[in-house]
């Protein structure tokens, strides 16, 4: 059993003096609290950063067609989402690509707000689809 030569506070940490060894604990949960909420600020502000960029989901869209319903399940679309964006989009231009682009469009704008709508989040679903070629090109800014 260890016997405690001294303990003295400075600076918001308490030193302890174990024969020899010093053991320091945080006392100070106020410095801790202002930390964490530092980080979390970081966070945030570097998901914002992480949302994709239009042209970005442009650029995409050009490059998987058969799988565009698969990767807007992955994105959380409903079937009858999906249909709904292929019917409204036909009526403007029936480009595959443009529907595509549409729902790549939704899916930012519908998430955006929480933060949601980010490059990591999408890489996902298209790993799901089984692109991660693209998933890789998304993640490594090659898009």
């Amino acid at each position: 059993m260890r016997k405690v030569v001294h303990a003295t506070a400075f600076n918001g940490l308490t030193e302890i003096n174990y024969t020899g060894e010093t053991v320091k604990m945080a006392a100070n949960l106020q410095k801790y609290s202002q930390e964490e909420s530092s980080r979390e600020e970081t966070e945030k502000k570097m998901s914002y950063k992480d949302i994709v960029e239009d042209d970005t989901l442009e650029s995409l869209s050009k490059k998987f067609a058969g799988e565009w319903k698969v990767i807007g399940r992955n994105l959380g679309f409903k079937e009858a989402d999906l249909d709904m964006i292929k019917m409204e989009q036909t009526q403007v231009s029936g480009s595959q690509q443009q529907i595509q682009y549409r729902m790549l469009l939704k899916w930012k704008e519908k998430n955006k707000k929480e933060g949601l709508a980010t490059r990591a989040i999408l890489a996902k679903a298209l790993e799901k689809a089984e692109r991660t070629d693209l998933a890789e090109e998304l993640l490594n800014d090659n898009c």
